[in-house]
Formats: C-alpha cells, structure tokens, sequence
C-alpha cells in the first residue's frame, strides 16, 4: 500500500530547525552539493515521514532529502504533526515541505530549516501546492466542510470512508 503524499503550504518564514542533522552531515553535503564557500542552498524539498522505529522517541518524524534520512523534527513539533495526520483520518502520510540549509562560515555543520509550522493556522495542506481557501480567521475552509461530511457520515451511517476524506484533499499515492 502507498502512502499518500501531502504538501505544506508555508509562510516563507523558515522557523522550524530540523535536529540531529549533525549526524547525517556526509549526507546533507553530498546531497545538496555543497562546497566550502557555501553558507546557504536554498529551494529544495523535504520530505517528513514517520519513524516508527525510532528507539528514543515513539512519536519521532524523519525528515528526508531525495530519499536519505538528514534529520528529525523536534520532538514536541513531531508529537503534533502526528496528531495532525491522524485528525485529517490517516495511519501515515508523507508531508512535503520547502527547505533551505545554512551554516555560518568556517563552520561544519549545516542546519535544515523548514517552510513548515504548526502553530500558524495559515498552513494548508494540497496535492497541487495552491492555497485552500480560508475564512477570516485563517481557518481552513476545505478541512471545516470535510470535517463537518466526516461527521455527518459517521452520525447517519455509523461509519465514514476514508476514501472520500482522501480523494477531497486531492493527495497522490506513491
């Protein structure tokens, strides 16, 4: 089975920091294609995907670059993306984000820094990277009228399909 794939819609704001990226430094280099005199990339995708295997944190979020593991998501942020997921009615999904790596000069280390925070109701999620729209507040319009379907469904039918909850956010399987 195939995950479905989701993509954050973010703020150009870049505030949330991946950690553990200093263990995956070899990879984040190569990958990104760094050289000496570089302290930025900018304009590359991040993928997060639960970890389900993670020894230290049952709730950890892996974050990947074309496939290979460069980081994780704090954990209080993973414990709520997990929380997300499951409240938009999935086991799993794969949450695109927009990424940009800095390091200071003369430094080693590069820090992963996503277009990605939870904390904003101005986050939306869609299969083509447009703008669900929102109402005055910043609420999410689509997850409101799918929400209230979901509950409609479960109230009238005693079960609701996922499937329609999939299909209305228009994600894509692998």
């Amino acid at each position: 089975m195939s995950i479905p794939k989701l993509y954050a819609i973010g703020t150009d704001e870049f505030d949330t920091e991946l950690v553990g990226e200093s263990y995956y430094l070899d990879a984040i280099k190569r990958i990104l294609g760094v050289s000496e005199e570089d302290t930025i990339v900018e304009d590359f995708k991040v993928v997060l995907k639960f970890d389900n295997y993670n020894k230290f944190d049952e709730n950890a979020v892996k974050a990947l670059i074309n496939g290979t593991m460069v980081g994780h998501l704090p954990k209080e942020l993973a414990r709520r993306h997990r929380d997300l997921v499951n409240r938009l009615g999935f086991k799993e999904v794969l949450m695109v984000c927009d990424g940009k790596a800095f390091r200071k000069r003369g430094k080693e280390n590069w820090g992963i820094w996503l277009d990605y925070d939870l904390k904003k109701t101005s986050h939306h999620y869609t299969r083509s990277g447009k703008n669900i729209p929102t109402n005055k507040n910043g609420k999410n319009i689509l997850v409101i009228v799918i929400s209230l379907l979901v509950f409609f469904l479960v109230g009238t039918c005693g079960s609701a399909s996922n499937e329609g909850v999939r299909d209305s956010f228009r994600i894509e399987a692998e």
